[in-house]
C-alpha cells in the first residue's frame, strides 16, 4: 500500500545508507575549512528570504560550527520568535528541534555577530539555502589542505559532531555540551567523549615531542 512521506526530523531508526561514522575534524581543520569557503553563494537564491540575493555560505557554516545546531534548526530560525538583534541567546521552540527540546541557548560572540549581520526585521533568518550547500564543501576542504579521506566524506552535519567533540574535549564536561546540542540525556553526549587517534597522538606528544602523527586513513577513530 502507498505510505505517507516521513516528515523531516521524525524520530526513528538511523538510515542504513548514511555513513557509519562522522568525519572527525579538529578545531584547526574546521577553521581552515571555513576560511576556504566562499563568502557568498555563486548564484542567487531562488527561494526563501534570500530569493534574488546571494546566500552567505561561509557565515552559515560558521554559525553551524559555533552553535552545534542541526542544519534543519538553523534553517527554521525566525526573528523575533527565536532571535532579536543584540540578544545573548536563541530561544528555540520545540517545533524546530528534532527531539522537541524547547530551550534558551547561549551564544558565542561570533555567533551573535553572524546573526546580527543577517537577521531581518521579521521572518526567517536563513530559511532554505541558495541551493545544495554540499557543492561548496569539497572544493573548500581541498583548498584547506584536509586529508583526501576527509574531503571524500565531509558533510554539513559533521560540523555538529566536530563541535560536540570539541566542547567535551575543552571542558571535560557532559552536562553543558548536552544542553547546548539539545541532548536530553548526557549518555547521548557521552559518545563524543570516546578516544580518537588524534587524542592518542596529542597525549604521546606531551610525553615525547618527537612522536610523529600517522597518516589519516579516514577509518573510524582516526
Amino acid at each position: 500500500p502507498p505510505l505517507p512521506p516521513v516528515p523531516r526530523g521524525a524520530l526513528g531508526t538511523r538510515d542504513p545508507r548514511r555513513k557509519e561514522e562522522p568525519t572527525d575534524l579538529s578545531p584547526e581543520e574546521v577553521e581552515a575549512w571555513l576560511a576556504a569557503l566562499p563568502e557568498l553563494a555563486r548564484g542567487p537564491a531562488r527561494k526563501g528570504p534570500w530569493k534574488g540575493r546571494r546566500f552567505p555560505v561561509r557565515d552559515w557554516f560558521a554559525l553551524a560550527w559555533e552553535t552545534g545546531l542541526r542544519p534543519s534548526t538553523l534553517a527554521a530560525l525566525e526573528v523575533p520568535r527565536h532571535y532579536t538583534r543584540g540578544a545573548a541567546q536563541l530561544r528555540l521552540s520545540k517545533d524546530i528541534d528534532k527531539v522537541r527540546f524547547a530551550r534558551p541557548v547561549p551564544l558565542t560572540a561570533r555567533a551573535r555577530a553572524i546573526l546580527d549581520r543577517h537577521a531581518p526585521e521579521a521572518g526567517l533568518i536563513f530559511g532554505p539555502s541558495a541551493g545544495d550547500l554540499r557543492l561548496y564543501i569539497k572544493p573548500a576542504a581541498e583548498a584547506a589542505g584536509l586529508p583526501p579521506a576527509k574531503v571524500a566524506t565531509l558533510s554539513p552535519y559533521d560540523l555538529r559532531h566536530a563541535r560536540a567533540t570539541d566542547l567535551v574535549d575543552q571542558t571535560g564536561d557532559l552536562a553543558g555540551p548536552a544542553y547546548l546540542l539539545g541532548h536530553r540525556q548526557v549518555t547521548t553526549t557521552n559518545r563524543y567523549a570516546r578516544g580518537r587517534l588524534r587524542h592518542a597522538e596529542e597525549t604521546l606528544k606531551r610525553l615525547d615531542p618527537g612522536t610523529s602523527s600517522g597518516e589519516d586513513t579516514g577509518e573510524p577513530g582516526s
